[in-house]
């Protein structure tokens, strides 16, 4: 079960600070409700990339699921490759 949340103008550590808001909230909360669950959040940011919007959640999705393998760190970035962006750039031009 997951959400996704998606805020123009943001720069990574702007989304980073409130995805540790959040976790907070959400964590007292399910301590309040006596509910044992694990929350991750993946985060991600254009950074002047031009990317499908199905690429976008893949990436805090894939984020969000290494979150979930790393139990001490439940808040991952996605830090994008800039020479994988560029193959994906070039690849995507040339299917057109």
């Amino acid at each position: 079960d997951g959400f996704a949340c998606i805020l123009q103008n943001v720069n990574l550590d702007y989304a980073m600070n409130l995805a540790d808001e959040l976790f907070n909230l959400a964590e007292n909360l399910l301590e309040e409700l006596e509910i044992d669950s694990s929350i991750t959040i993946g985060v991600t940011t254009r950074m002047a990339r031009l990317i499908s919007a199905k690429k976008f959640i893949s990436e805090a999705v894939s984020a969000s699921n290494k979150a979930a393998l790393e139990q001490s760190i439940p808040i991952v970035a996605f830090i994008p490759n800039p020479e994988k962006y560029k193959t994906y750039v070039t690849e995507k031009m040339e299917l057109k």
